[in-house]
């Protein structure tokens, strides 16, 4: 049985471990169903996945955040063999408090159905101080690093 929906007193450990008030990352792994679960319709768990992300796509720029990456999993190096997912979403926030706001919207509650409908199973981490790596940040890594050896 997969995890789609926050467990008990995640979010007060989210509160008590994520800072409000600077940069916070979310990564999303996400494993879809093959059918997804809603009543009369006959959607893949992933189309019903993307009727969720466009109904969140104003919300999300409402408070802030925006999506920073997307990509299809094709294998996991590290982790238990049975564990599969088939996407992976980085979405960043100004704070821990505006994805909170997001979370306290009608329009984002009446999304969640969605996402439930679409998902076997998700894990959702929370990360803190993100930083962007452009090619010139990453150029100068290598070079100061070539120097130091």
């Amino acid at each position: 049985m997969g995890t789609i929906d926050a467990e008990s007193g995640a979010l007060d450990r989210f509160r008590a471990e994520v800072p409000d008030g600077q940069p916070i990352a979310l990564i999303n792994l996400l494993r879809y169903r093959e059918r997804a679960a809603l009543d009369g319709e006959q959607l893949t768990g992933r189309a019903c996945y993307e009727g969720y992300v466009k109904a969140l796509e104003p919300i999300l720029m409402a408070v802030g955040g925006r999506p920073v990456w997307r990509g299809q999993v094709r294998t996991s190096l590290v982790g238990p063999l049975d564990e599969r997912w088939d996407e992976a979403i980085i979405v960043a926030y100004p704070a821990r408090s505006a994805f909170e706001r997001m979370l306290g919207t009608p329009e984002y509650q009446a999304a969640v159905p969605l996402r439930t409908a679409a998902l076997e199973d998700s894990r959702l981490l929370a990360a803190v101080a993100p930083q962007i790596i452009g090619r010139l940040a990453w150029s100068v890594y290598r070079v100061v690093s070539k120097l130091r050896r």
